[in-house]
């Protein structure tokens, strides 16, 4: 049977902010047959898409990380491309992801990364009757999201899919697409950002992953270690984003 060309799936649990909004981005491209949710166990079940649940603990970054390897790996049996995402990560292409997808010939392609980042000083709180790009006007330069996803073959992943351990062991650096974008909206909102790792902080985490300090950026309890989290840049200037990309994004 010939394979579908391509698919999209993030791994969830009892998510509410960030999923409608990667649904609503990925079916401008897709049909929803061809959009997963992998779900953890979610009490508020995923709707609007095709959904494959698994018992692994999402507060475990190996059995997360296993998880989305596996699910990837039997995607692939169906699709000649599959893409592994995080619920917060938009990839954009200016031709649109399924035309440049449609024309791709290559193995696998690695994204280049910017950060969305709510200047709380600059820009109103987010009100979601709006687009989020209406609303938000500066980006950080990211090479920690230059991630290898759009790719027709199991690749040998780091834990959170930042590396390619190919690429590292071999010391051949896989070029960057420079127009193809991971657009990364984990800082969209800063009330919504420090909210939500106030909740994360409370959870259960595994003692694999506190050992190990796997996610640790979700573990920070207090409201200052947060906020140094949250405007911390690496050295990286906060720009503008050009109002091309803001038009056209559509979300």
């Amino acid at each position: 049977m010939k394979k579908k060309k391509f698919a999209v799936f993030c791994p969830v649990k009892d998510e509410t902010t960030f999923s409608p909004v990667w649904l609503a981005y990925y079916s401008r491209f897709l049909s929803v047959e061809d959009i997963y949710f992998l779900d953890f166990n979610s009490e508020i079940k995923p709707t609007g898409c095709r959904v494959v649940h698994t018992e692994r603990n999402i507060l475990d970054a190996v059995e997360l990380f296993e998880a989305i390897k596996e699910f990837h790996k039997k995607l692939l049996e169906e699709y000649e491309y599959v893409i592994p995402t995080d619920v917060d990560e938009i990839i954009y292409h200016p031709e649109g992801l399924d035309n440049y997808i449609h024309k791709l010939d290559k193995d696998f392609v690695k994204c280049t990364g910017y950060e969305i980042i709510h200047l709380p000083n600059k820009e109103p709180e987010f009100d979601g009757s709006k687009p989020i790009f209406s609303q938000r006007n500066f980006w950080v330069r990211s090479n920690y999201y230059n991630k290898t996803l759009i790719t027709n073959k199991p690749i040998n992943w780091c834990i959170g899919l930042h590396e390619n351990m190919d690429e590292i062991k071999s010391q051949t650096k896989i070029p960057l697409e420079k127009d193809l974008l991971l657009l990364h909206l984990h800082r969209f909102d800063f009330n919504i950002c420090t909210e939500r790792h106030i909740r994360y902080s409370k959870l259960k985490w595994s003692s694999n992953t506190v050992k190990n300090n796997y996610n640790w950026h979700y573990r920070k309890q207090s409201k200052e270690e947060i906020e140094k989290w949250y405007f911390a840049t690496h050295n990286q200037p906060i720009i503008e984003i050009p109002q091309h990309i803001k038009d056209s994004v559509g979300i």
